[in-house]
C-alpha cells in the first residue's frame, strides 16, 4: 500500500513537473517573441541621420559650394585677362578681391567641417554612426541570440537523443555567433594583435555562451519560480475572499481562523525535488 503511495505521489509530480515546464516554456516563448519585435523595430523610432549632423552638414556644404563659387570666379577672371578680355589694373582689383573672399571662405569652410566631424562623433553610439544604425545592426544578433535561447528550451521537451544533440549543436552555435558580435560590438578597441585580439573575443564569447546556457538550465530545473509563486498568491487569494468571511463575522472563531490560514500558507507549493 506505501509502495502505491509512493508511485502515485511520483506520477503525480511528474505530471506537475510536466507542467510547470510546459508553462514555464510558453511563457520565454512569448517573452522572447516581444523581445525580438522590439528589437527588430526599436530602430524606427530614432531618426536615421541625427539632427545636429544634419545641420553641421548643410552648413558645411553651404560654405563649400560658397568657396568653390569663388574659385570659380578666380579661374574665369584668370582667363579673361589671359584673353586680352581685361586690363591688368582690373585683373589685379578683381583678383584681390575674389582672393580675399576665397580665403575667408576656405578658413570658414575647414571650421564647419571641424564642426561636421565633432557631430559625427557626438552622434556615434560605439562604432555605429548613430543610434539608428546602432539598434538595427545589434537587433540581428539580439534575434540570433534568442533563437538560440529557444532551441535550448525546445530540446528540453524532446524526447529522441540524437534530434536533442541536433538542437543542442544549433544552440550553442547559435548562441556563440550572437555573444561574439555583441561582444565586437561592446568591446572596446584594443592594442592587441589581430589574431590575439580575435581570440580574446572568441574566448570571451565561449565564455558568456556556457554561462548563459546553465543560467537557463537551472532556470528551466527550478520549475519557474515565477508560476509557482503565482499558484501559490492564487491560493492564499481564494483562501482569504472566500473562506475568511466565515471566520471574521464569528469574533470567537478568530483562533481557528489563524490555525486555518497558517495552514494553508504551509502546504504552498514549493520547487519540486525528486527523491533518491
Amino acid at each position: 500500500m506505501a509502495n502505491f503511495k509512493q508511485q502515485t505521489k511520483a506520477t503525480l509530480q511528474r505530471q506537475e513537473s510536466k507542467k510547470t515546464k510546459i508553462q514555464t516554456t510558453k511563457f520565454i516563448l512569448y517573452v522572447a517573441a516581444i523581445i525580438s519585435v522590439i528589437a527588430v523595430f526599436s530602430h524606427v523610432f530614432f531618426p536615421t541621420t541625427d539632427y545636429e549632423v544634419a545641420n553641421a552638414r548643410s552648413a558645411h556644404k553651404k560654405v563649400k559650394k560658397e568657396r568653390d563659387n569663388k574659385f570659380t570666379e578666380l579661374r574665369d577672371n584668370y582667363e579673361n585677362y589671359s584673353k586680352g578680355q581685361i586690363s591688368n589694373q582690373d585683373f589685379e582689383e578683381l583678383n584681390k578681391a575674389l582672393l580675399e573672399t576665397y580665403f575667408n571662405l576656405y578658413d570658414e569652410s575647414n571650421l564647419k567641417y571641424k564642426e561636421l566631424n565633432s557631430a559625427k562623433q557626438d552622434a556615434k553610439v560605439f562604432y555605429f554612426k548613430n543610434m539608428n544604425v546602432f539598434l538595427y545592426q545589434t537587433s540581428v544578433f539580439v534575434v540570433l541570440f534568442i533563437l538560440s535561447i529557444l532551441f535550448f528550451i525546445s530540446l528540453q521537451l524532446i524526447e529522441y537523443k540524437s534530434l536533442k544533440r541536433a538542437y543542442q549543436f544549433c544552440s550553442f552555435a547559435f548562441m556563440a555567433i550572437a555573444f561574439y558580435y555583441l561582444v565586437w560590438i561592446f568591446y572596446p578597441k584594443s592594442d592587441l594583435p589581430y589574431f590575439a585580439y580575435i581570440f580574446t573575443m572568441l574566448g570571451i564569447a565561449i565564455i558568456l555562451t556556457i554561462a548563459a546556457r546553465y543560467f537557463l538550465k537551472w532556470l528551466l530545473e527550478k520549475k519557474s519560480v515565477i508560476f509557482i509563486h503565482k499558484e501559490n498568491f492564487k491560493r492564499l487569494w481564494y483562501f482569504i475572499i472566500n473562506i475568511t468571511p466565515n471566520f471574521i463575522t464569528d469574533k470567537q472563531k478568530k483562533e481557528q481562523y489563524v490555525d486555518g490560514y497558517t495552514k494553508e500558507i504551509e502546504e504552498f507549493k514549493i520547487p519540486y525535488h525528486e527523491e533518491s
